[in-house]
């Protein structure tokens, strides 16, 4: 079944406001918003955005920021039960997962840096300017082509040094 086109154009509006969340009862949410809908969606950051809540306020295609928000990121929040070696597995499980999530959802809008040291366990704050302008540097980055994997590499490599016999 396909979308009526009046449908299609309306956006979708979500207002974002939390203080907590589990992930794994709420990040499945994500590629509704990112890929099964036709809509614009639109997500708009009122008061407090902790945690998961930061995570679906940036998958919108356009935020809106209110003025006197805050956001916090943080690692994963959970608990797991089992014998020792099943405890060990669904935490290295969990450690991978959440640093595929973060990285394909926070970076530009986070460092990769900042990204990391979220996984050491520090936590982000920051406020509505620092949220608008972080938010305008993600859509900069966003809008640019992409950089061929050649090109990076061009980019990046250093020199090499002259060998004795190739200064001859």
């Amino acid at each position: 079944s396909s979308t009526p086109p009046t449908q299609a154009m309306m956006p979708m509006v979500i207002t974002i406001g939390s203080t907590a969340n589990r992930p794994a009862t709420n990040v499945e949410r994500t590629p509704v918003f990112q890929s099964h809908l036709t809509a614009r969606v639109i997500t708009v950051l009122e008061g407090m955005a902790y945690s998961l809540a930061t995570l679906m306020f940036l998958i919108g295609d356009e935020m809106v920021v209110n003025d006197h928000c805050m956001m916090m990121f943080h690692n994963f929040n959970g608990g797991i039960m089992g014998k020792g070696n099943e405890i060990t597995l669904e935490l290295e499980a969990t450690n991978k997962w959440f640093a595929t999530l973060a990285k394909q959802i926070y970076i530009p809008f986070l460092t990769d840096d900042e990204v990391h040291r979220l996984s050491r366990g520090e936590d982000l704050w920051m406020q509505s300017p620092e949220i608008r302008k972080r938010l305008a540097h993600m859509v900069k980055v966003k809008s640019e082509p992409p950089v061929p994997k050649a090109a990076k590499a061009k980019t990046t490599r250093k020199p090499r040094a002259k060998k004795a016999k190739d200064a001859e």
